[in-house]
């Protein structure tokens, strides 16, 4: 199991640390209904962290989970006839022009190398230099 540490955003609306201390609040009451068998280690019982928004001791799977990510890459501007953008290549992309290193991407996203996510994530490149001002001046 990968530790994660989430941080907080200065915009209330945007903090995920908010989100999760809300959403928690909301469903902590259903915890003891919703505990079931680990899928893959029958073994284990967990509490599904994703779950329905009405029946708060239901799981939500991943198929649904999928399902609304594409539909909200939908909405991702694109040029015409280009395929719908990945989501995990969409966050990679956008957190590297904010200056995170490919490092720290290939971490935060489970990846190989960097060369992975090079080659498979980044959607688009930009270089820090304008090379054209830098050549004719």
């Amino acid at each position: 199991m990968k530790p994660v540490i989430i941080k907080s955003h200065p915009i209330e609306a945007l903090c995920p640390v908010k989100a999760y201390v809300e959403y928690r609040r909301q469903t902590c009451a259903e915890d003891r209904y919703a505990r079931t068998s680990h899928p893959k280690v029958g073994t284990i019982s967990f509490t599904p962290l994703v779950r329905q928004l009405r029946l708060h001791n239901l799981r939500l799977g991943s198929e649904r989970i999928q399902h609304y990510i594409q539909e909200i890459m939908k909405f991702a501007p694109r040029e015409e006839g280009t395929p719908k953008y990945k989501a995990r290549a969409v966050g990679a992309t956008m957190a590297l022009k904010k200056g995170v290193t490919v490092d720290d991407v290939t971490f935060q996203g489970n990846w190989s190398s960097p060369a992975i996510v090079n080659q498979f994530y980044r959607i688009s490149r930009s270089v820090k230099n304008n090379f054209t001002t830098a050549i004719f001046s």
